[in-house]
């Protein structure tokens, strides 16, 4: 596995588990009225605990592979293109979808984390285009093999 495919892997797992645990504590606290769901400080908390783990992981991976770390070759900058467009199109869905709740006068909380969990689907889709796949089966060969009677 590849600097880059490690690296989106971490960075899959990261966003994943930070921001999982933050839209549970978010969805366990729905019996309460809209106007009192404090999720400002919780997201802050989950941007830091976030950014310190991207952060540590991604100098341990470029410590243990120093020679990978800065350096992308025709696959890698194609692999990222099309990560990128993924990303960009999941995005592109979801700011739609948050047009429509602006539209109809939704709640800030749910405009906010509605395009928050958007951010986070779209990378997490780049991130998974990125991620290590298995490579292609060979294809068969051709030639049949005869056995002899004898």
């Amino acid at each position: 596995m590849t600097f880059h495919e490690r690296s989106a892997l971490t960075t899959i797992v990261a966003v994943l588990v930070t921001f999982g645990a933050y839209f549970f504590v978010l969805i366990a606290g729905v019996d309460r009225r809209v106007d009192d769901i404090a999720y400002k400080p919780l997201l802050v908390l989950t941007v830091i605990v976030l950014t310190a783990i991207m952060a540590i992981s991604h100098i341990v991976l470029a410590v243990r592979a120093p020679d990978e770390a800065n350096h992308l070759d025709e696959r890698d900058r194609t692999i990222s293109q099309r990560a990128d467009q993924v990303a960009g199109v999941v995005l592109a869905c979801v700011v739609l979808l948050v047009i429509f709740l602006t539209m109809v006068e939704a709640a800030h909380v749910y405009i906010a984390n509605s395009l928050l969990l958007g951010l986070v689907i779209s990378q997490v889709a780049g991130r998974g285009v990125r991620s290590p796949r298995r490579p292609p089966p060979r294809p068969r060969s051709s030639r049949r093999r005869h056995h002899h009677r004898t």
